[in-house]
């Protein structure tokens, strides 16, 4: 059989899988599926500009919230899935192509390792059925990772990478070098972030590989393989500490809930729900041990290595109460399944009749138990995907929100508070703080979703570009965090990873802020709120007189120490965010003393700047509803100066009057300077942990095994 007939069948099997299995998209949602949803939006943002972001702000998104790299107009399964306009379809057609590419780069990996066709076959179906969410229900991070297209695509390439790096160094020339190189920096290109995370794991394969299997020393024999690795690893590092720097994951990660550390955390390979997740682990390295002895020894010890790591992960992950700030390991796991499915393929010989028959049985076994729950409802045609008609409802709070829009002057931002303690949507005998900062966020955005009207869902509020309070984002800084957390937070209200939401309605913060509607279910009697919509008892719509629009001007400036003399002042009542602006001493400025109240003739923001035009009669101080960034330049004079005031915000103090404009969406160069700046802020800050007292049984696996 040759290679383009065996491609030819394996795509028709493909196929026929996919029309039998169409049936189980049902009921999908973006209350169900944030993720997609967050990830499609930044992809549409990424394609309307067409040119490479370093890091994306999102004028719309958490008062310009930074989010992670993603450059959409790359992804190639992005560019064939844009030929459909509907959003459904849309879902549809990139899930399914990623798992198509994904068999497509699996053929060609098990073909250069010369595994015959039939194994070839047997090891794609395997792979659709155990590790595509098509067919296994079980695995959650299956579903996650293939609706992030900009993410599960790096699967495949990490794949071809590895196919042309394990060539023998004979045979590793100049062609494959370029080649490699190239893939490489596409796949950087597109997504530096996740990149890192899906080679680690094949990089030590290879580096296990290389080790047993150079005849001389490894360093010598597969130098080319080596220095690629290094020239792939050394910015993806860099990029690494810079995430790591400049989020609010890593410098509060004792605050910010993760996730309980237990069992459904680790790796598909070792552990999950399913009782019969543990039986590939077995079937793999009884196929690994058995490739020592042959002419694949060094792939056999390469798996079992590589097996041995995970096992020292998750151990380490579970069972010595180290509060883990990394990527679960779930997701390291997500290009090393395909290569260790090799390790099968590669017994699966005429030769080895026995062997031969054990794996194909047991993996057919397991592929069976696995997409039993699918294949007993291959026929029910009552669940066929459909894209939801909008949901009608009485009171049209988007409606009224909707004249938040903006292309270029901002209006105000809409903000959802609901407090944590006694909240009807955290449901009954929930006691684990994780849990119930976890339900909150899930059912809130789900009842918003399904009860009060889709369109205020976060993702599709930026969608329609109307500006909201909250933030869904991996990287969240640590300023603005700090300043939620504390200000807008009680002590018992754990933030969730990835997003950042109030649950506690101060108007003068709010009104600082820019929050124009603020929907909640308290019952609030400030003369300056007007009621402009209730849904019910649980639900009331307030709009906020004289919100921050680019016109809050202060009459004082204070100045700090440091976060803990700052918030002992606030704890002591003597913090004034309406008259006063409150600055680090690290940023004491020759101003003028006597304020004035200027006024603002323009505030406008488009794709990537802000222009300010304002006027006053001797200095005045402004503070703009959103996040500082040290990237922000201007193209105009100096008769002004832009800083961080109130901890996160952006000041612009100025005399006599200013016309400017800033970007802030930069270049590569300029953007990589002010996010090393903003990193170097956080040393005069000098943030401190503790303000929430986050229980550390939350993150063992007793509290779930044990029920503490």
């Amino acid at each position: 059989m040759t290679y383009k007939y065996l491609i030819g069948f394996v795509f028709i099997l493909f196929c026929i899988l996919i029309f039998l299995s169409l049936n189980f998209w049902s009921g999908l949602n973006p209350s169900s599926l944030s993720d997609w949803e967050d990830w499609h939006y930044w992809s549409q943002v990424s394609q309307e500009n067409q040119f490479y972001h370093p890091f994306l702000i999102n004028p719309y998104q958490g008062l310009f919230g930074y989010s992670l790299p993603v450059n959409s107009f790359l992804n190639p399964i992005i560019l064939v899935a844009n030929l459909l306009g509907n959003i459904a379809n849309y879902h549809i057609t990139t899930k399914l192509l990623v798992v198509m590419v994904e068999s497509l780069c699996l053929i060609i990996f098990l073909k250069s390792l010369n595994v015959n066709n039939f194994s070839i076959i047997f090891t794609s179906l395997l792979n659709i059925f155990l590790f595509t969410s098509l067919f296994n229900l079980s695995d959650w991070s299956l579903r996650i990772f293939e609706n992030l297209i900009d993410v599960s695509i790096l699967k495949s390439f990490v794949l071809l990478i590895f196919t042309l790096l394990i060539s023998k160094p004979l045979h590793f020339d100049n062609k494959k070098v370029f080649i490699t190189l190239a893939l490489f920096f596409w796949a950087y290109a597109l997504n530096p972030s996740y990149l890192l995370i899906y080679i680690a794991l094949p990089a030590f394969f290879l580096l296990m590989f290389y080790v047993f299997d150079a005849k001389k020393n490894f360093l010598f024999f597969y130098r080319k393989q080596l220095l690629i690795l290094t020239i792939f690893f050394v910015p993806l590092v860099v990029v690494y500490y810079i995430f790591s720097g400049i989020s609010a994951r890593s410098v509060f990660g004792n605050e910010i809930t993760n996730e309980v550390q237990t069992f459904d955390y680790l790796n598909v390979i070792f552990f999950r729900p399913s009782p019969y997740s543990g039986l590939f682990a077995l079937i793999t390295l009884f196929a690994s041990f058995y490739l020592v002895f042959t002419k694949h020894k060094s792939f056999g010890i390469a798996a079992i290595s590589t097996f041995v790591l995970l096992l020292i992960i998750g151990t380490l992950y579970t069972f010595t109460g180290i509060v883990w700030k990394y990527p679960s390991p779930a997701y390291l796991e997500q290009s090393i399944y395909l290569i260790l499915l090799a390790s099968i393929a590669l017994c699966i010989k005429k030769e080895n009749i026995l062997i031969s028959i054990f794996l194909i049985s047991s993996c057919s076994f397991l592929a069976y138990k696995i997409s039993k729950p699918r294949i007993a409802n291959l026929f029910d045609n009552e669940g066929i995907y459909q894209s939801a008609d909008p949901l009608k409802v009485d009171a049209p709070i988007f409606d009224i929100i909707n004249e938040l829009k903006f292309e270029k002057e901002f209006k105000g931002s809409f903000a959802t508070i609901f407090p944590m303690k006694n909240n009807f949507y955290l449901g009954k005998n929930i006691e684990n703080n994780y849990e119930k900062s976890w339900v909150y966020v899930r059912n809130m955005q789900r009842h918003l979703y399904n009860n009060i009207d889709k369109k205020i869902f976060t993702t599709s509020l930026w969608e329609n570009k109307i500006p909201s309070l909250e933030d869904h984002n991996h990287l969240i800084s640590p300023f603005k965090y700090f300043f939620f957390s504390r200000f807008l937070s009680h002590p018992q209200d754990f933030q969730k990873k990835n997003w950042l939401f109030a649950s506690k309605v101060d108007l003068t913060i709010l009104k600082m802020l820019g929050v124009k509607y603020l929907l909640t279910n308290q019952i609030l009697d400030e003369k300056e709120l007007f009621l402009k919509s209730s849904e019910s008892d649980d639900f009331r719509l307030y709009q906020l007189s004289n919100p921050n629009l680019g016109d809050y001007y202060v009459k004082k400036i204070d100045f700090f120490e440091d976060s803990s003399k700052f918030m002992n002042r606030f704890n002591q009542k003597s913090i004034d965010f309406r008259s006063t602006a409150y600055l680090h001493q690290n940023d004491q400025l020759e101003l003028n003393k006597d304020l004035s109240i200027g006024q603002t003739e323009i505030f406008e923001i488009d794709k990537n700047s802000i222009r300010i035009k304002a006027k006053t009669e001797s200095g005045s101080l402004l503070i703009l509803p959103i996040e500082y960034r040290n990237i922000f330049k201007s193209n105009e004079s100096n008769n002004f100066k832009i800083f961080r005031v109130n901890l996160f915000l952006t000041g612009i103090y100025f005399e006599k009057s200013i016309d400017l404009k800033f970007k802030y969406n930069s270049s590569f160069l300029k953007t990589l300077n002010g996010l090393k700046k903003d990193i170097s802020d956080l040393d005069g800050y000098k943030f401190e942990e503790g303000f929430i007292t986050y229980p550390y049984d939350a993150y063992q696996p007793k509290s779930l095994f044990l029920n503490e």
